[in-house]
C-alpha cells in the first residue's frame, strides 16, 4: 500500500489451537482503514474506521472487536 503508515507491531490470533503470530498494524489515511501487513499481504483489520493513527491505535487496544495485542520491540 501506499499511502498507509506503520504506527505498531503487535499480536493477532492464528488459528483455532491458540497460537498468536506477530504483524504490523498500519493506517491509512485515505480511507481511514487500520491494516495489518503479514508475511508480505496486507488486510484490514476488524476495528471501526480511524480519523488519526492515534484513534486507530486505542481502537486496536480498546474496541471489543479487536483481540490483538502490541509488543515493544
Amino acid at each position: 500500500m501506499k499511502n498507509d503508515i506503520y504506527f505498531a507491531k503487535g499480536q493477532i490470533p492464528d488459528g483455532y489451537f491458540g497460537d498468536w503470530v506477530t504483524v504490523e498494524f498500519r493506517y491509512n489515511p485515505s480511507n481511514k482503514k487500520t491494516l495489518v501487513y503479514y508475511n508480505g499481504c496486507y488486510f484490514t483489520y476488524s476495528t471501526p474506521l480511524a480519523d488519526s493513527i492515534q484513534e486507530a491505535a486505542w481502537l486496536v487496544q480498546n474496541h471489543p472487536s479487536s483481540n490483538a495485542r502490541f509488543i515493544t520491540e
